[in-house]
């Protein structure tokens, strides 16, 4: 990661603490194995979900096939200012994560990833954004989110993961990151076929 990207991020730390989880960019290993789990090999449309200052989206925009089209949306203004310039080719919006519908209403994406920090969020809101990472995945799609590992077994947590079973989602544990500051686990959820 750059400097600049660094900087950037603990910006947006700054501006919106309560918008990020860690106080460290998501590190490239952690990025390198998301995508591994993910059919982005086979996606056509791909979206990010919590940009931050980009350490996913490089991976993501660096392994995706010609001819796919990714979209990010990123809270912080600034944020989404810097990615779009960093990125020019591709697309962000500035906004928040339970309005996937309402900015992309006519796609269907096959592959969703999110940093969003989901153990900080009430359960209106965790269920809010699932159902719209549901509405808007395709049925072969494949949506992938991390939870650091020292927050994994929180009550928070554990009722993200009882959200996505109610929708009728496979949820798996793919993967646990050690080498990640802070360490996290990889979870998988695909619709039930």
């Amino acid at each position: 990661m750059s400097l600049k990207s660094y900087i950037e991020f603990i910006g947006g730390v700054c501006r919106n603490p309560k918008q990020f989880s860690t106080l460290a960019p998501t590190g490239r290993y952690l990025s390198t194995k998301l995508l591994r789990h993910s059919n982005i090999n086979h996606s056509k449309n791909i979206l990010e979900l919590g940009c931050g200052s980009g350490a996913i989206t490089k991976e993501i925009v660096t392994t995706m096939p010609t001819g796919s089209h990714y979209w990010g949306i990123e809270f912080d203004t600034k944020l989404t200012a810097f990615l779009q310039k960093k990125y020019p080719q591709h697309h962000f919006k500035s906004g928040s994560a339970a309005n996937i519908t309402k900015l992309f209403p006519q796609t269907k994406f096959d592959t969703i990833i999110s940093s969003l920090p989901w153990t900080m969020f009430d359960h209106k809101t965790k269920k809010k954004v699932l159902h719209e990472i549901n509405s808007s995945l395709n049925k072969e799609g494949h949506f992938l989110l991390f939870i650091t590992k020292h927050v994994d077994k929180t009550q928070s947590a554990n009722e993200l993961k009882d959200l996505i079973k109610a929708l009728n989602l496979k949820l798996q544990k793919v993967e646990s990151i050690w080498l990640n500051l802070p360490p996290a686990n990889i979870y998988l959820v695909t619709k039930g076929l």
